[in-house]
């Protein structure tokens, strides 16, 4: 019983420590001025997460979308941080944090992609922790 029980404990840890655990795949990065702009998801072991685009300036950062099969790409154009989307409104959007301004930048909200635009989507490359 002792043995069954430990086993039970092990095995329980594994399975909370691997859902921890979890790859991160930068589909963009822009670096402008002060500014980084990664376009990403994770993947975890049961299903994808949904694209995340985080700001960075220095050590400060802010999420300011996140949605699922929505998000066709993004740019910065002098000082405005662009999100294309196509047709939102049959994807997920599960925050749209978008303000005036972050870190001095505006952002937008594009939707005017076309399913050319989707279907180039690119793929995620893996983060490399060791740069």
């Amino acid at each position: 019983m002792r043995q069954q029980i430990k086993y039970l404990f092990i095995t329980l840890f594994i399975l909370s420590l691997s859902s921890c655990l979890h790859s991160r795949f930068i589909r963009k990065e822009i670096k402008h001025e002060n500014i980084t702009i990664q376009w990403y998801y994770y993947s975890y072991i049961s299903n994808g997460s949904p694209d995340i685009i985080e700001v960075y300036d220095g050590s400060v950062s802010e999420i300011i979308f996140k949605g699922s099969d929505v998000v066709t790409g993004i740019s910065v154009s002098n000082d405005t941080i662009i999100i294309k989307l196509f047709e939102p409104y049959r994807g997920i959007i599960y925050e749209n944090l978008t303000k005036d301004k972050i870190f001095g930048y505006i952002t937008k909200i594009d939707t005017t992609a076309t399913l050319d635009d989707y279907r180039k989507i690119p793929d995620g490359k893996k983060e490399s922790f060791f740069h």
